[in-house]
């Protein structure tokens, strides 16, 4: 049965059931949410602010900027407060809880994600508040592990991914710059329901494809050039890489020989794409495939990420990650060489784990 697409919370009904149940077990009044991604994923709603979860209440409080986005976006019908400029902290404080200290408003005990805080906010609930419990990244537990319909979201992000990079003919755009390229690209980002890139398209000629996050500019495609780019979905990313070589540039071209090197390392790594496998091991076999082929000095990067609501997120590819891959996670695996006086290739795709492997998403489904 096809999982339908709507516009609500994918997780958030069962999310904050969860959360209250982890509230009760740590007994605390209340949990608050700064981060945009933790917000929509728990909400629905793409705005920033703050989120107030407590047992039987859940309240929203957000800047009069945003007003616009969350017209008729209130899936869970969730309590919300605009505010202007500054967070109105005496009134959430309050809104949370009884006074915490003597002579002090504020709350009792309250649970947040410290490592998702800046260190101003902290300071003015540590003030406020008597004790502070970290959740440490109970959201962003939940979050690594997609729902099925999660995953067609993606999905439907990748296809139209997919369907972008085909439709670029690189000797079309030989002459022309990386910058003209990559409008093209965050342009077309925009159709088919898209809500724009999921980040600023990488776009790089030769001497740039030596940096692997390169902000396109004014130089010329005349001979290689990679591409990174992605699209978002109704708030989920897609992340793609391809490297082009132009034809009259392969002979002259000492890249062109360690393409495939780059594929095998690529296909080694995709075989241990399975539950029970961890992360760095992932990582290692790229690593150990490419030192075959006395290339792994010139991998400069982790092998992958996971992406979702954000473009980088758990797990990670790379050494000393013990991170464990479970069913239901998705990732990007790409390697990269980059050799300075040469130039850079990178291959980048992004997969789902299954229940015995994994399934590769960047493809068309449309």
């Amino acid at each position: 049965m096809k999982t339908k697409l709507t516009g609500k919370s994918l997780l958030s009904s069962s999310a904050v059931k969860k959360l209250r149940i982890e509230l009760d077990r740590l007994k605390v009044q209340a949990a608050l949410f700064f981060k945009r991604s933790d917000i929509f994923y728990l909400t629905g709603m793409d705005t920033a602010g703050v989120l107030i979860i407590k047992e039987a209440e859940a309240l929203l409080y957000y800047p009069a900027t945003e007003r616009e986005i969350l017209t008729n976006k209130n899936p869970l019908k969730i309590k919300l407060r605009e505010y202007i400029t500054a967070l109105p902290w005496k009134e959430i404080f309050n809104r949370i809880g009884q006074t915490g200290r003597p002579g002090r408003t504020g709350c009792l005990e309250i649970a947040l994600d410290i490592k998702g805080l800046d260190f101003k906010r902290y300071g003015i609930i540590k003030e406020n508040c008597r004790n502070i419990l970290d959740l440490d990244g109970f959201v962003r537990d939940m979050r690594v592990i997609k729902t099925r319909a999660e995953v067609e979201l993606i999905k439907r992000s990748a296809s139209h991914t997919v369907k972008i990079m085909d439709s670029i003919k690189i000797k079309e755009w030989e002459g022309k710059t990386e910058a003209a390229l990559a409008g093209y690209i965050s342009t077309r980002t925009w159709e088919n329901g898209m809500s724009g890139p999921a980040f600023t398209p990488i776009v790089s000629t030769l001497k740039n494809s030596v940096y692997p996050h390169h902000i396109p500019g004014r130089d010329i495609i005349r001979d290689l050039v990679m591409i990174d780019m992605g699209s978002k979905y109704k708030g989920y990313c897609s992340d793609l890489t391809r490297t082009f070589i132009l034809d009259k540039f392969i002979n002259d071209s000492a890249l062109n020989g360690f393409y495939e090197s780059l594929e095998r390392a690529k296909e080694n790594a995709v075989s241990v794409l399975k539950p029970g496998v961890r992360c760095d091991r992932v990582y290692r076999e790229a690593k150990e495939s490419l030192e075959k082929d006395n290339l792994a000095d010139y991998f400069i990067h982790g092998l992958g990420h996971g992406v979702g609501i954000d473009i980088h997120e758990r797990p990670f590819l790379r050494a000393g990650c013990k991170e464990i891959l479970k069913e239901g996670m998705v990732v990007t695996v790409e390697p990269g060489i980059y050799i300075k006086g040469s130039g850079g290739i990178r291959l980048e795709d992004m997969y789902i784990i299954t229940k015995k492997g994994s399934q590769k998403l960047t493809k068309k489904y449309l």
